[in-house]
């Protein structure tokens, strides 16, 4: 493919009910020399013949088409998604697998946008009109996760609105209007982050306002972070500056010092909160042989067994790391009472993560339902399994409970918590107290995978 195609700017829209008509607004709002490719992603009836692209065609003068396995994307064009099938991009190539779904429910939106996130990185945008049911709230995920540009229409304009809400619940839509103001919003981000009409900056200029605008996050937020790649720190900078409708990084600087709302929402995009179950397997099936097998086989008492995931985000993770330990206790016919520490910067990934309600791994299993079929089979594992969760005090989190029954999860956000930074502070002298017992918080984050020793017996 040539270096033309590979950089045309693609933007994945996920319609359900009462979307035709959102369609028909964006379309004929949109410039038909855009230079962007629109891919257009509904629930079919996977028995009837789709009239869709005939429909579209008759509101804009691109080229639209029904995907087919294999074909280029093109700047200018549009394609929509057939009828039975799931559809995704890879290396700027549409491709159409057997649709992928659980207990009868599809996701395609969601399956769509993860590989567009995938494929596109910071330049994938993605638009989410009228619809009912969650499809597209975790593909919205991803694209914000790779820097991309996630748009929602505004709910009062459309005819269903709870696929809308479900969306922008999320805390990562970065604009909400009505579907005819779409397009413009999109083209005017596109420029802007492509810095058209500018000159490039010195590197000593960046650098400098890249260090000033650290310095206001630090201040502001309270989170450092020095420590990030300086290159994903500018591109984060650039999507918000690209948002705002800027081009020179002094003025964006300047813009900062000035607003707090935007202090914020760049400190939001900093944290980059994409995660699902099982998502890396091979690091997984080594946590489970090295050290959740070994851990579990050896366990003699009735004391609990604990771990912690720092850094957990919205809680796959340290859901994942329960599921393969209570199979581990299974397999060797064990039961004792499982505590699972779970901490986070960004408070909203915890509401996520155990919004101090039970949840069935059935409903989130079939939330990420949107996988590949291998992933699927594993993720199936889900559904047998329960947790309850809750958000607690430091001090509950400390005494934990015991009720050899269940698995029980503990969140807490520490970024502003000083009883939890000591809490913190006292593993080591825990550790040294109690070398003689056992307490594991992991983490398949190989900087904060570790031992700690706590009260209860081996």
């Amino acid at each position: 493919m040539d270096r033309e195609r590979s950089n045309v700017q693609v933007v994945g829209i996920g319609a359900s009910a009462g979307g035709l008509d959102a369609l028909k607004d964006f379309f004929a709002a949109m410039p038909a020399d855009s230079g962007m490719a629109f891919v257009v992603i509904q629930h079919l009836d996977p028995a009837h013949v789709s009239y869709m692209a005939e429909l579209l065609a008759k509101h804009t003068t691109m080229a639209v088409a029904p995907a087919k396995d294999g074909m280029e994307v093109r700047a200018n064009s549009v394609y929509t998604i057939p009828p039975n099938t799931s559809l995704f991009i890879k290396e700027g190539k549409l491709h159409l697998v057997e649709p992928i779904k659980r207990d009868g429910i599809r996701m395609p939106i969601d399956f769509f946008f993860r590989s567009l996130a995938q494929d596109r990185h910071e330049k994938a945008m993605c638009v989410l009109l009228s619809g009912s049911g969650s499809d597209g709230t975790l593909g919205i995920r991803e694209i914000h996760g790779a820097g991309g540009i996630v748009v929602v229409q505004e709910p009062a304009t459309a005819q269903f609105d709870f696929m809308l809400h479900s969306a922008i619940a999320t805390g990562l839509v970065d604009s909400v209007l009505p579907a005819a103001q779409i397009p413009a919003a999109l083209l005017d981000y596109a420029h802007h982050s492509d810095g058209k009409g500018a000159s490039s900056p010195a590197p000593e200029t960046v650098e400098e306002n890249v260090q000033s605008i650290l310095s206001i996050l630090g201040s502001q937020s309270k989170n450092n972070f020095q420590a990030y790649r300086k290159p994903t720190v500018w591109r984060r900078i650039q999507r918000r500056m690209g948002l705002n409708g800027m081009t020179d990084i002094t003025d964006y600087a300047r813009f900062l010092r000035e607003s707090p709302d935007e202090t914020a929402r760049l400190s939001k995009d900093m944290l980059i909160g994409v995660t699902s179950f099982f998502r890396d397997v091979k690091a997984y099936e080594e946590l489970r042989a090295k050290v959740i097998a070994p851990l579990v086989e050896k366990k003699i008492s009735a004391a609990p067994l604990r771990a912690w995931t720092a850094g957990c985000s919205t809680g796959e993770e340290v859901y994942s790391i329960a599921i393969l330990i209570r199979e581990e206790m299974l397999r060797h016919k064990k039961n004792f009472p499982l505590q699972l520490f779970a901490s986070d910067i960004d408070a909203d990934f915890l509401w996520q993560c155990c919004g101090a309600r039970e949840f069935g791994y059935a409903d989130l299993a079939r939330e990420y339902s949107g996988q590949t079929p291998s992933a699927v089979a594993q993720y199936a594992r889900i559904a047998e399994h329960k947790v309850t969760a809750g958000l607690l005090p430091t001090a509950q989190m400390r005494k934990g409970a015991a009720d050899a029954q269940a698995t029980t999860i503990y969140a807490r956000a520490y970024g502003r918590d000083p009883e939890f930074y000591q809490f913190l502070k006292s593993l080591e002298t825990l550790s040294a107290t109690f070398d003689d017992k056992t307490t594991v918080v992991l983490s398949t984050d190989s900087e904060l995978l570790r031992f700690l020793k706590g009260s209860g017996e081996r």
